[in-house]
C-alpha cells in the first residue's frame, strides 16, 4: 500500500507525464513558420467566437511574437475578422483605418506611437499592424481582419469627438461642452486620475448629471444631429458620449458591496466587446489581447502570502474579470488562453515612478519557484507549448491540481525591482480560470519603439 509520502510524489509526476502527453510543442514564437504545429488548435476552437490571448506581462517579446503567430493562424485558417486590444476604444481607429487601406503614412511607427498605449509602442506588435494591412490586401472585404480597441480608460480622444460633433451642430453649446470636458476628460488624464478621485462625491456627481444631459442631449436631438452630419458621424458622437460616461463611472460613481473600480471597467469592457462584436456580419469571430487577468473566467485567489500591495488588493484580487463576463453571455463560444512563462525578461515602467508615461525598463526574473505553475510545466519538460485544459480530466492527480490553487506570475504596465515573489503573483485555479494555456520557458524584453506616444 502507498504512503502518504509516495502518493503525494506521484501527484506532480503524474501531472508532468500528462503534460508531456497532451502538450502541443510549438515549433516556434515567431511568424512566418507555417501552421502545421498547430493544427490541433483547429479542432480545440471548433465552435468558438471569442478567443482571449492573454499575457502574464505587458512587455515580452515572446508573448507579443507567439500571439501574432496565434493571430496570423486565426485569420488566415480560421476566419476570424476582428482583433482588439486592450486600448482605448478610439486610440485604435486610426490603427483600424490603416490596416483596411482606408489611409496611408510614410511612418507606421509613429501612428503606433501616436495611438496605441504605451505598453503596446514596440516593434513586435508594429509588426502585426503592418502583416494586417499586408494581409488585407490580398483578401476579399468580407475577410479583412478589423483593428479594434475595447478599454473605457484615458478618454481624451472620446471627449475630443463629442467636442467636435458639438461645434458642428450645436456650436452655442459648444463653451459649456468644452468646459465640462475639460474637467472630465483631460489629455494629461493619468496625473488627473487620482485629482479626481479626491473630489468632493457632491462635486463629481454635479459633473456626470452633465455628462448624462449631454448623452441625453444626442439621444434627443437624433433626427436633426443626424440631418446636420451624417449617420456615421452621429454615431460616433454617441460612442464617444457613452464612453465618457464609463470612464466617469470607473473613478466616480460609488462602489456597492464588494465592487471595486476594477469590476466596473472590466464590465464596461466586457459590454465593449459585446457590442464590437453585435456590430460585425452574423457569425463574426473575435481574438481578444489584453492581460491574464483581464481573460480569465472566474476570480483570481489572492495568495497564501501576505501583505500585499495596497493595488494588487484592491484592483486585482476582489473583481470580477472581463473574462467571466464574457463567459456568461457566450458561454464556451469563449475560449480563454493564458501565456505564462518559467523565466526571462519584460520591460515595464518602474512603480517608484507613479507615471505610466515614462520609459520602461527591463526587469528579470529568474526560474519560477517550486510549486508554482511555470515551474511545473518546466519541469515537465515544456518549452514553447499549448496545453488544452477542456476535456482535461475531472479526478486523479491531474483533476486535483486542474481545481487546487498553484501560484501564477504577473506584471501590469509598472513593476518594481524592490517587490518579491508573493507580492507579483496570484493564485490562479486553472480548471476554472482558463481554457487553455500558452507555455514558454524563456522571455525576453519587448522592443521599444523610438520616440514618444500621446
Amino acid at each position: 500500500m502507498a504512503t502518504c509520502r509516495e502518493t503525494e510524489q506521484a501527484g506532480p509526476a503524474a501531472v508532468s507525464s500528462w503534460l508531456g502527453e497532451h502538450a502541443v510543442a510549438l515549433a516556434s514564437v515567431e511568424a512566418d513558420n507555417g501552421f502545421a504545429d498547430m493544427e490541433p488548435l483547429r479542432r480545440e476552437l471548433a465552435g468558438v467566437r471569442i478567443v482571449g490571448l492573454g499575457e502574464a506581462t505587458h512587455g515580452t517579446r515572446e508573448f507579443f511574437q507567439m500571439k501574432h503567430r496565434l493571430v496570423e493562424f486565426l485569420v488566415r485558417e480560421m476566419g476570424f475578422t476582428v482583433l482588439a486590444l486592450e486600448v482605448q476604444y478610439h486610440k485604435c481607429l486610426p490603427v483600424n483605418d490603416y490596416v483596411l487601406g482606408v489611409s496611408d503614412t510614410d511612418d507606421p511607427a509613429a501612428l503606433v506611437r501616436a495611438n496605441l498605449s504605451g505598453i503596446y509602442q514596440t516593434e513586435e506588435v508594429l509588426a502585426l499592424v503592418e502583416w494586417m494591412r499586408a494581409h488585407n490586401r490580398t483578401v476579399p472585404p468580407e475577410r479583412r481582419v478589423r483593428f479594434a480597441g475595447f478599454d473605457v480608460q484615458l478618454p481624451h480622444r472620446a471627449a475630443a469627438v463629442v467636442a467636435g460633433f458639438f461645434g458642428r451642430v450645436a456650436p452655442a453649446e459648444l463653451p459649456a461642452v468644452e468646459a465640462l470636458l475639460a474637467e472630465t476628460a483631460p489629455k494629461d488624464y493619468a496625473a488627473f486620475w487620482d485629482r479626481y478621485a479626491a473630489r468632493p462625491r457632491a462635486h463629481k456627481a454635479r459633473l456626470r448629471a452633465r455628462l448624462l444631459e449631454l448623452a441625453g442631449s444626442l439621444a434627443l436631438n437624433e433626427a436633426r444631429f443626424v440631418r446636420l452630419t451624417s449617420r456615421a458621424e452621429y454615431d460616433a458622437a454617441v460612442d464617444a458620449a457613452r464612453i465618457l460616461l464609463q470612464s466617469d463611472e470607473i473613478r466616480s460613481v460609488p462602489p456597492a458591496k464588494q465592487q471595486t473600480e476594477a469590476d466596473r471597467r472590466d464590465g464596461h469592457m466586457a459590454e465593449t466587446v459585446e457590442l464590437l462584436l453585435q456590430r460585425e456580419p452574423p457569425g463574426a469571430r473575435m481574438i481578444l489581447w489584453a492581460h491574464n487577468f483581464h481573460l480569465w473566467t472566474m476570480r483570481p485567489e489572492a495568495p497564501s502570502t501576505k501583505p500585499l500591495r495596497p493595488e494588487l488588493e484592491r484592483h486585482q484580487l476582489l473583481f470580477n474579470p472581463m473574462g467571466r463576463m464574457l463567459r456568461d453571455v457566450f458561454g464556451d463560444a469563449y475560449y480563454a488562453v493564458g501565456l505564462v512563462f518559467d523565466e526571462g525578461a519584460f520591460q515595464a515602467v518602474a512603480a517608484e515612478a507613479g507615471d505610466e508615461s515614462i520609459d520602461p525598463l527591463a526587469f528579470t526574473l529568474g526560474p519560477s519557484p517550486a510549486g508554482s505553475l511555470g515551474r511545473q510545466l518546466a519541469d515537465a519538460g515544456l518549452v514553447n507549448a499549448f496545453v488544452a485544459l477542456r476535456g482535461a480530466p475531472v479526478e486523479g492527480p491531474v483533476g486535483d491540481w486542474l481545481r487546487s490553487p498553484i501560484s501564477i506570475r504577473f506584471a501590469g504596465a509598472a513593476f518594481s525591482a524592490r517587490w518579491k515573489e508573493p507580492e507579483y503573483s496570484l493564485r490562479t485555479i486553472l480548471r476554472e480560470h482558463f481554457d487553455g494555456l500558452v507555455f514558454l520557458r524563456r522571455t525576453t524584453r519587448a522592443r521599444p519603439l523610438s520616440g514618444t506616444g500621446d
